[in-house]
């Protein structure tokens, strides 16, 4: 005999002291290994398996509908009895005797002769007037169920499913194997329904004339009780046309026939018909205890068998809460996670909550948490609610009167310091930390014998009668309170609790990722809250000042799950009513494909995008801002995350004449070129401004120091350029050999903070093959470079033989990666690097490499289709220790890991935009450079 564990036996007539003496952690501390005498046995096992798979089935007799006030089998008989005397007053004499005698399925024939036609009305002038679920239906509509099946002419279970249900009888045999078929959730009525003309089934013969008619529907009952686990509810097994087929059944699929499972109420436990039914059928008992308690109705074994099937739910929910939900409703709730690569605060909780309350089947649940970035500010408020009537959850976080991206109203309300949610969150419990209130018209003593004083609780659903609050934590900080309500009959045992402890988890990890986007995105405030700044800074590049380029900057706001932009004159804020203007991160626009794609896209034509199916732009954007043309969009990244999307367009698109000039080989729009090279510079100036250091080494004045080192770039190429575009003087050799100078010495400047750069030409002799590279310029810092080595151009003339692996390597990747990246040994697999000592590099450290040439694109869709590389430009922190007599990595040594990656970054960065500046000019020095031939 094992030991046993009580199991929601507590009688509400109990002295309180002893009801403090029990939790919700007590509860079936180990069920299984509870006997059978009364509580879930050992091998119960299966049928929770099978409810967390959504393999289960549950099967309605009529005892679950009789604390409803309506007749059982035997009643209802009795009531048609009466009707009958109407029509043959010896007939129903005879009925009565056989009702009497317990020969009800010889009465039941005899009724269904007598009545005829008028049993349709009958039974809906019997079970019509029935409306309110009881405990029961209530409990199994909480539970995942993959079909109900109910011999019930009432239609209590479909209305305690809160929606609408497919509800089948015989008469829909192929809708009721389609359904299955997709795993759509259904109700089946085997003996019809009162609503239903003609399909209620009274008498054995009918139900057997009917099931032979429709052989496919007693099949697919056959192989449902061979392939799923059954939970028996309401019955009393009486039924011979039940257990023919179940006789059937095992008789046909034989040891992979069951275990299938009956609840008992304690009352009607018979052990030796237990053994029977296991042993003939494969059935289990579970014995249900009668519980009195004020939330639940005057009938003890209608509340003991609603609490066991509460707590088979809960333990179904804690085995399956690491497994997907994708059956029942849940099917139709989309996980954020899946199409949005960083779904926002509101869409990733407005989905969790809603699942739990799915797995759970709990009606009402709502989140309780501090504002974004406010978690010092001990006040919470409730920002999420949902009721399973409503088809989304309900987020209570909006704006009063947005004045600034960063300058909110929240119209959240405030959770007061009196009710039990805001005093969760203050009060950290010892002994176990959540908040169980049993009954709602007892709170105050509930929460007062759990530790929290003074304090009552406020539900949020009508129907609310017991409720569970469990606290949330973001990064090990208290942060909210998630709140679960459920009606009378349901009571939350510590499976529940565990299943909302790990989901409130989830909720707080999406506000710690929600934080952490935030904080990435904090160095674009500045460029995002100043769109004309930001156009200026684009503008001083004369490419983009040449296509009149107009663009937004869209911060990314992760709680409410918005990319944001301030508008950028007051004509446009007067237009629009508002100073931002924004999409919701699911809405249809270009911004939130980049945004949710994490992807670059070039649209050809604005106006035949907005025409397209599925359209890609949204409407009220290109109108508003009179987007014609080419449009660009791509995602900014800060050190590795999307902080922000840019969108770019022309100014003179409408202006412009897409005629096809002849160019050198290729036939394109030289306007729409220009537009796509223009916007990639766009693109690269402004990854070099978002991912400014944050700690460096390097002071930085207000301006900032990717301005900083703009500026650098723009002083240094002013006296050789004299602010004119280059034109035809990019075939003059000493014309680029002073901005080869310029720009190699802003590389490095403070600002940019390299060591060391060098700038390389591809080398080839007739036929195209590649020879090698030689370096066409190089620039060190004063005390960079080793004694007796010249700083400026001092590698000028060096030849990497056509054997370099490292070259290889950068004119491979081009094609496909035209940007800077870091590069070392490990990069070709610990090939060696032959170059080493011809310039003075430190073994096994890193360095920056970055192709140079002209990209192609297409014409209309502007696709990149790879680089010309004439060249590379390369850039390191080695530098000269006079203490060792050697190169050291300057950065290696000096810089922490932190600032490491800061200062690879922008460095990174720094480079791809001198690469870019410089590409054109590179390949008149190319094509210079390839008359000679370079021996390795």
């Amino acid at each position: 005999m094992t030991s046993t564990t009580m199991f929601f036996d507590r009688d509400w007539n109990t002295p309180l002291e002893e009801r403090r003496s029990h939790s919700i952690l007590d509860r079936m501390e180990n069920p299984e290994t509870v006997e059978a005498s009364g509580q879930l046995t050992a091998r119960s096992t299966e049928l929770i398996e099978a409810i967390a798979r959504g393999n289960s089935v549950v099967y309605l007799g009529a005892g679950a509908s009789l604390a409803a006030g309506l007749p059982g089998w035997v009643g209802f008989l009795e009531t048609l009895e009466q009707e009958a005397r109407l029509y043959s007053r010896a007939t129903a004499a005879s009925i009565s005797r056989r009702i009497a005698s317990g020969d009800f399925l010889v009465a039941a024939e005899m009724l269904q002769n007598v009545l005829g036609n008028r049993l349709q009305n009958l039974t809906h002038r019997v079970f019509g007037n029935a409306s309110v679920p009881t405990a029961i239906h209530r409990t199994i509509a909480a539970i995942p169920f993959s079909l109900a099946i109910t011999t019930n002419y009432d239609c209590l279970l479909e209305s305690a499913y809160h929606s609408s249900v497919p509800r089948l009888t015989w008469q829909n045999p192929h809708d009721v194997l389609q359904n299955l078929r997709s795993g759509i959730f259904c109700v089946l009525k085997l003996h019809g329904d009162y609503a239903i003309r003609q399909s209620v089934v009274l008498a054995r013969s009918h139900y057997r004339d009917l099931m032979q008619v429709n052989e496919s529907l007693l099949h697919c009952l056959r192989m449902l009780l061979a392939t799923r686990t059954f939970l028996f509810t309401g019955v009393s097994f009486s039924d011979p046309d039940l257990l023919s087929l179940m006789d059937e059944a095992k008789s046909l699929y034989g040891d992979v026939f069951g275990p299938h499972y009956a609840i008992f109420p304690r009352r009607f436990y018979d052990p030796g018909y237990s053994e029977v039914l296991e042993r003939s059928y494969n059935i289990r008992t579970i014995v249900a205890n009668e519980i009195n308690a004020p939330s639940l109705p005057n009938d003890p074994i209608t509340g003991g068998v609603a609490a066991t099937i509460a707590h088979l739910g809960g333990l179904a929910a804690f085995s399956g809460r690491s497994q997907p939900f994708r059956f029942g409703r849940a099917q139709y709730l989309p996980d954020p996670s899946t199409h949005l690569k960083a779904p926002s605060e509101r869409l990733q909780t407005s989905w969790l909550l809603q699942t739990l309350m799915l797995r759970l089947g709990v009606p009402y649940g709502d989140v309780c948490m501090t504002m974004p970035n406010l978690a010092e500010h001990r006040v919470i408020y409730r920002m999420f609610s949902h009721r399973e009537t409503d088809q989304t959850v309900t987020y209570l976080v909006d704006l009063k009167q947005p004045t600034g991206l960063r300058q909110e109203s929240y119209s959240a309300v405030q959770v007061p310091n009196n009710v039990i949610q805001s005093r969760l969150f203050l009060q950290r419990k010892i002994d176990d930390d959540f908040a169980l209130i049993e009954s709602v018209d007892h709170s105050a003593i509930e929460l007062d014998r759990q530790g929290f004083v003074d304090i009552h609780f406020k539900p949020q659903n009508p129907s609310t009668k017991t409720a569970l609050l469990v606290p949330i934590y973001v990064d090990g900080r208290r942060s909210g309170v998630l709140t679960l309500e459920a009606g009378a009959g349901y009571m939350f045992s510590k499976y529940h609790f565990e299943v909302a402890r790990d989901f409130a988890g989830r909720i707080g990890a999406a506000r710690y990722e929600a934080n952490r986007l935030s904080d990435s995105a904090k160095c674009l405030k500045k460029y995002s809250d100043s769109p004309i700044k930001l156009q200026e800074i684009l503008r001083r590049s004369r490419d983009l000042d040449d296509l009149d380029l107009q663009c937004l900057l869209y911060q990314i706001d992760p709680f409410r799950g918005k990319l944001e932009a301030p508008l950028r004159t007051d004509s446009e804020k007067e237009r629009a009513g508002r100073d931002l203007w924004d999409y919701s991160f699911e809405e249809q626009s270009l911004a939130c494909e980049a945004f949710r794609e994490r992807r670059t896209i070039k649209l050809a034509d604005a106006e035949m995008c907005l025409n397209s199916c599925p359209a890609v732009m949204a409407k009220r954007g290109k109108e508003f801002f009179q987007i014609e043309g080419p449009i660009y969009a791509f995602p900014v990244h800060v050190r590795g995350y999307t902080a922000g999307v840019f969108v770019g367009w022309s100014g003179l698109a409408g202006q412009v004449s897409y005629e096809r000039t002849t160019l050198p080989n290729k036939s394109e729009p030289v306007w729409r070129k220009r537009f796509w090279r223009g916007l990639e510079r766009a693109r690269r100036i402004l990854h070099l401004l978002a991912n400014e250091p944050e700690s460096s080494n390097y002071a930085a004045t207000t301006n900032g120091r990717s301005l900083q080192f703009l500026q650098r770039v723009a002083d240094k190429l002013s006296p050789v350029d004299e602010g004119k575009s280059w034109g035809e003087r990019v075939k003059v050799a000493t014309f680029r050999r002073s901005v080869i100078d310029g720009l190699l010495s802003a590389l490095v400047s403070p600002e940019c903070g390299l060591q060391r750069a060098r700038l390389f030409v591809l080398n080839r002799c007739g036929g195209g093959r590649r020879q090698g590279a030689i370096c066409v310029g190089s620039q060190d810092r004063q005390d960079a470079s080793p004694p007796g080595h010249v700083s400026d151009n001092g590698y000028c003339g060096s030849v990497i033989c056509d054997s370099d692996a490292y070259v290889e390597y950068t004119v491979s990747r081009s094609k496909y990666d035209p940007y800077a990246r870091i590069q070392d040994h490990v990069t070709l697999g610990g090939a060696p690097d032959p170059s080493v000592a011809a310039f003075h590099k430190v073994p096994g450290s890193p360095w920056i490499v970055a192709p140079v040439g002209p990209q192609k694109y297409h014409p209309d869709r502007g696709t990149r289709l790879g680089m010309h590389t004439v060249g590379y430009l390369a850039g390191d922190n080695f530098k000269w220790d006079k203490q060792k007599g050697e190169m050291v990595d300057f950065g290696g040594e000096t810089w922490s890991d932190q600032v490491s990656v800061e200062e690879f970054t922008f460095q990174r960065f720094c480079l791809d935009f001198v690469s870019d500046v410089i590409a054109t000019l590179m390949c008149y020095e190319a094509e210079e450079r390839s008359t000679v031939r370079i021996d390795a």
